[in-house]
């Protein structure tokens, strides 16, 4: 059996990573390389933790692609019959192609690129969600301002970044749901972009108590099942010397694992994020029956990289009006003042993650992570899940007294 393990370790298939049996080869041939209590997990999804409510965008919403294609020609001064003639053949009456109209964003109608320069376009002044619940947390410790968890009620909750999206179309949608191009992108993703793990660590894991939380990034992409989905109790290698390395102090709590504020780092790649950067970190991920966890991670992010990931999808595939996201941004930012200019750089974010369980290894053929053990038995965090635990935001007084 050891012979047979470091022939694939070494070899081709071991360098791009063995799934389930070879995950069973290695728990049996290494147990003194594992800690008995330290379970591995592969983000399987992740995306902007978006929540929909009547009360979000009362004065109306910004829309869709169409919509902020619209309100720019408006603001040139075409009529509406002169805008469904642009928005059906590609040009105005005077030959004008509809992408030369659209980079008249500056001022008084001047051309200027809102994609790499949207400093220099006018702020279209886009609507701010304004509604009572966000998912993510209170990362001010400020229980006054903010938004109510619509999932665990907790008050004081920052996320403005939901703040400036979620009027859009795309972005006013509720878990499982997600944001469409994201959607899109982190599944081509999948396939290609080395995929982000995670251990959690403990003396017993089935018991409340303090843990040690690891993020890293694996040598392989996130292999998949049957269905398309992330694969359950597939092997992936850990980078060695990476820059994703993260370790966090946490706590199990019946079944949900948080941890101590600190600093999260993971490269990623285009499309998506190049780099996920966020400040005083916090997670909430709820452990589920099947072993997988699910719920939320947040935190103060450069809010360049969220407008570098919009900016080059376009506003056509994102749905993001791009200059206002721009502006909107530098207002809203909450956080990291510039040394010099004082402006905030960093917006208190959050962000919907499902990982399932894994078996980690380092590149030297140690295994440091298992899969199971970790509670089975609470239900799933997702509201419109059989049996799952419905937010108290969609709840009746009565739910909320159970």
């Amino acid at each position: 059996m050891r012979a047979t393990i470091k022939r694939l370790l070494s070899g081709a298939a071991g360098a791009r990573g063995v799934a389930v049996a070879m995950g069973s080869l290695l728990a049996l041939a290494a147990p003194t390389a594992v800690r008995a209590e330290t379970r591995g997990f592969v983000i399987s999804t992740f995306s902007t933790a978006t929540f929909s409510h009547p009360t979000n965008c009362k004065s109306g919403g910004n829309g869709a692609s169409i919509d902020i294609q619209r309100r720019q020609l408006q603001r040139l001064g075409y009529s509406s019959s002169e805008i469904a003639y642009i928005l059906q053949e590609g040009k105005d009456h005077k030959g004008r192609k509809q992408r030369e109209l659209n980079l008249m964003r500056g001022p008084g109608g001047k051309v200027v690129d809102p994609f790499n320069d949207p400093g220099a376009a006018v702020d279209p002044g886009i609507k701010l969600m304004a509604g009572r619940y966000a998912p993510g947390f209170n990362l001010d410790g400020n229980l006054a301002t903010g938004f109510e968890d619509p999932y665990s009620g907790a008050k004081g909750i920052d996320n403005q970044l939901l703040r400036v999206v979620g009027c859009f179309q795309a972005y006013d949608v509720t878990w499982p749901v997600r944001p469409f191009y994201e959607e899109v992108m982190w599944d081509t993703m999948t396939d290609t972009m080395p995929a982000w793990v995670v251990s959690v660590s403990g003396p017993n894991l089935r018991k409340d108590g303090p843990v040690t939380v690891t993020f890293d990034r694996a040598l392989q992409h996130v292999r998949r099942n049957a269905s398309g989905g992330a694969l359950h109790d597939a092997t992936y290698m850990l980078e060695r010397g990476s820059r994703s390395h993260s370790v966090f102090k946490g706590t199990v709590r019946n079944g949900i694992l948080t941890i101590a504020p600190g600093k999260l780092k993971l490269e990623g790649e285009a499309p998506i994020f190049t780099t996920l950067r966020l400040y005083r970190t916090q997670v909430s991920l709820r452990f589920k029956p099947d072993g997988s966890m699910e719920g939320f991670i947040g935190g103060y992010q450069p809010w360049l990289d969220f407008f570098y990931m919009a900016s080059s999808a376009g506003e056509g595939n994102i749905g993001l009006d791009i200059p206002g996201l721009f502006h909107s941004f530098k207002r809203l930012a909450d956080y990291g003042p510039h040394p010099k200019t004082g402006q905030n750089m960093l917006i208190s974010s959050a962000y919907s993650v499902v990982a399932v369980p894994a078996f980690l290894a380092t590149i030297d053929k140690k295994l440091v992570a298992t899969t199971g053990g970790i509670r089975r038995t609470t239900p799933p965090l997702v509201s419109n899940v059989p049996g799952a635990v419905k937010p108290k935001a969609e709840m009746s007084e009565e739910d909320k007294a159970k």
